[in-house]
């Protein structure tokens, strides 16, 4: 599978790069971008084989000769596009091996076509394999190479929420069954200095372990990690085991935490056996990190509307066809007891 990342400043170029992108059965689209600043971002997290981008932000990186933006780019396989709305200008760059770290990401090999149609999309899929099969440098993630834990792990279940989140989270944490055997990471939008306090207000009707995350703290089953707030919380692969990672990087649908960050991070270190769970919040964070998580076979379940106390970011989940499960608030602890306690997974 050849994994794509677009970067482009219109959300509409983005949405047609994408649409034709993914009709490509080999072809997987693993993140998108506004601009160089969060390329960057989705580059050192997704690491995908080729960045798609628009010319006026290769031009740009071109500039910013010293720039972290600059030398990332100038390492990953481009894409860099003309406008879609007129006859599309592509050219292929293959990263300049010497780079590193200054110096402007020039051109080895350039492939200049335009077309007049629709055929550009197909000319785009073509030259993407082309550059796959052509360059040593450039050869897509063995995807099963990224679940790297011993079959002892049951999974993880990622809760994302917002608006409403304390009281749901308060709900679900007070009936899981202490054998739950999965580690749970939280993502809750809210300011850095609050989210201490609804740690301990959590710990104290919860039978499982809660913690404020920490940078690389060992992840444990049947413990619930809660990202700082102002922070990105991912998790990364430690020996056989699992830490938490946070970063400062940009905000992702003007938030951080992001949803869309920890989904990402739980299904490349999981896989199928990623569970992500949406709960009341506003807005549309954890839609993209639930079509990510889906695609690496992870299952996905949404708050209902009815239990919500405001419908935003589990209404973006379902009505974008990435529910698996539409669940009142109320039974979400019993499933999660039904499927990932103790004596469940061993039987």
């Amino acid at each position: 599978m050849i994994r794509i990342l677009v970067v482009d400043a219109s959300a509409e170029i983005r949405r047609i790069l994408t649409a034709y992108l993914s009709s490509d059965p080999s072809i997987k689209v693993v993140g998108v971008a506004t601009n160089l600043s969060s390329a960057q971002h989705q580059i050192e997290i997704l690491h995908p084989d080729i960045v798609t981008l628009h010319e006026d932000l290769h031009n740009e990186a071109l500039l910013k000769t010293v720039s972290p933006s600059a030398s990332l780019l100038g390492k990953v396989p481009l894409l860099v596009l003309g406008d879609i709305d007129e006859a599309t200008k592509l050219v292929l760059s293959e990263p300049n091996p010497s780079l590193r770290g200054r110096g402007t990401p020039k051109r080895r090999k350039a492939i200049v076509c335009k077309t007049p149609d629709d055929r550009r999309f197909t000319e785009i899929c073509k030259r993407i394999h082309q550059m796959i099969d052509q360059s040593p440098n450039c050869q897509p993630q063995d995807e099963s190479s990224l679940i790297a834990l011993p079959e002892s792990w049951v999974g993880i279940i990622g809760i994302a929420v917002s608006t409403g989140g304390p009281n749901a989270l308060l709900q679900i944490l007070s009936q899981v069954s202490p054998e739950l055997s999965v580690p749970v990471v939280v993502t809750q939008h809210m300011p850095g200095q609050f989210t201490p306090l609804l740690v301990d207000r959590l710990r104290s009707r919860s039978s499982l372990p809660v913690y404020e995350a920490n940078d690389s703290q060992l992840v444990q089953p049947g413990s619930v990690y809660l990202a700082p707030g102002d922070r990105h919380l991912t998790v990364s692969t430690h020996g056989e085991g699992v830490a938490i990672l946070l970063s400062d990087g940009p905000k992702e649908n003007s938030c951080r935490p992001s949803a869309d960050v920890m989904f990402r991070s739980i299904a490349d270190v999981f896989g199928e056996k990623s569970l992500g769970i949406v709960l009341t919040g506003m807005g549309v964070d954890g839609q993209n990190g639930c079509r990510y998580l889906k695609s690496r076979g992870g299952v996905v379940i949404a708050q209902d509307e009815e239990s919500s106390t405001v419908w935003g970011m589990p209404k973006a989940v379902i009505h974008a066809g990435l529910a698996d499960e539409v669940v009142p608030l109320g039974e979400i602890s019993q499933l999660l007891n039904l499927r990932y306690t103790k004596r469940s997974s061993d039987t």
